[in-house]
């Protein structure tokens, strides 16, 4: 089955399903300042990796029914600098989209 991306023509029309997914892959995200020391960012991302890999965590997220995908700090970064490097034509073509009824 081929998936949206796939079916996609137009440079313009792929650029936001791109968006869309990107976002969707970001979903909930915890955000330091801009300016943050390195070495507290590193804290920061170690102390979130490993509160989202405990097991009492785990519990309650389950008992909630909450789903828990976690993404590490680099990658959410990356995906974060892709995101905000979105032509203001491809932001704008996406929000139609999602608001459109």
């Amino acid at each position: 089955v081929p998936t949206l991306r796939e079916l996609i023509a137009g440079v313009e029309a792929k650029q936001t399903v791109e968006l869309l997914a990107r976002t969707e892959e970001v979903g909930f995200y915890l955000i330091a300042p801009p300016e943050v020391p390195a070495g507290r960012v590193d804290i920061l991302r170690r102390a979130f990796t490993a509160m989202v890999a405990s097991p009492a965590y785990r519990e309650e997220a389950a008992r909630l029914n909450f789903g828990v995908h976690p993404m590490n700090g680099e990658d959410l970064q990356k995906h974060a600098e892709i995101i905000s490097a979105t032509p203001a034509e491809i932001v704008a073509r996406f929000k139609q989209a999602i608001n459109s009824k």
